[in-house]
This record gives C-alpha cells, structure tokens and sequence, in this order.
C-alpha cells in the first residue's frame, strides 16, 4: 500500500492521490477533451473500460493528432 507520505509526493506535477483516485480532467488540459472523456477515472486500465469509454477515447485522440 502507500502511505499519507506516498500520496502527497508529486509525480509530473500531479500528486499521487489524485493520479489513483482522479479523473482524466484533473490531469489533461480541458481544451483537449471530450465530455465522454472527461469523467474517465484515471487509473482505470484500457482493458476495463466498456465499449463506450474505449469510443470516446478513440474519438479524443482522433481529434487531437
């Protein structure tokens, strides 16, 4: 586990609690995502996201090539 130490530690100028307990908005720039994209929790792994989700991030990063 990590400890109350670990969780404030700051990893790419964002602290490790929110990189295990965020959403993509609290660590990628608005101007480039979606709504769909937005609420995605960020430690969600690629294969657990449901067809929805895997969409909208393939739609994302479509659009910001």
């Amino acid at each position: 586990g990590i400890n109350d130490e670990g969780l404030k530690e700051v990893v790419e100028g964002v602290d490790v609690k929110t990189w295990l307990t965020g959403k993509v908005n609290n660590v990628v720039d608005e101007s480039v995502l979606t709504e769909a994209v937005a609420q995605i929790p960020i430690f969600n792994r690629i294969r657990e996201l449901d067809k929805r989700d895997m969409m909208a991030v393939y739609e994302c990063l479509e659009c910001n090539q």
